[in-house]
C-alpha cells in the first residue's frame, strides 16, 4: 500500500512541475537571474534587508538614510516588469500547491491533534 502512495505522489510531483504554474515560474526566474539590472537590485536589497536585521538584532538603532535607502532599493524592484512577471508566477504557483495540499489534507482521516 505505501509503494502505491509513493508511486502516486511522484506522479503528482511531475504533474505539478509539468503545470502551467510550475513552467511560468521556471521561466520567469530565468528571466529575473539573466538580467544583470533586476538582479543587481535584488542583491542590494537583500544586503540591506541584512544589514537592518543585525542592526536591529545588536539593538542598534535604525536610521531614517537607511529606512530611506531600503523603500528606494524597494521601490526599483517594484517598478521591473521582470520582477512583477516573477511575483505573478510565484502567486500562482504557491496558490496551485495550495490547492492541492488542501485537496490531500480533505482526503485525510483527521489523525492531528
Amino acid at each position: 500500500m505505501s509503494t502505491a502512495c509513493i508511486e502516486m505522489a511522484t506522479r503528482l510531483g511531475k504533474a505539478l512541475a509539468a503545470s502551467p504554474q510550475a513552467t511560468a515560474l521556471v521561466a520567469a526566474q530565468k528571466k529575473l537571474m539573466e538580467d544583470p539590472a533586476t538582479r543587481q537590485v535584488m542583491h542590494d536589497y537583500q544586503e540591506q534587508v541584512l544589514k537592518l536585521a543585525r542592526m536591529e538584532q545588536s539593538q542598534q538603532p535604525i536610521s531614517p538614510d537607511d529606512k530611506h535607502k531600503i523603500q528606494q532599493i524597494n521601490d526599483k524592484l517594484i517598478a521591473s516588469a521582470l520582477y512583477k512577471q516573477y511575483l505573478d508566477a510565484q502567486v500562482g504557483y504557491v496558490d496551485l500547491m495550495r490547492k492541492t495540499n488542501l485537496a490531500i489534507r480533505n482526503e485525510l482521516p483527521q489523525l492531528e491533534m
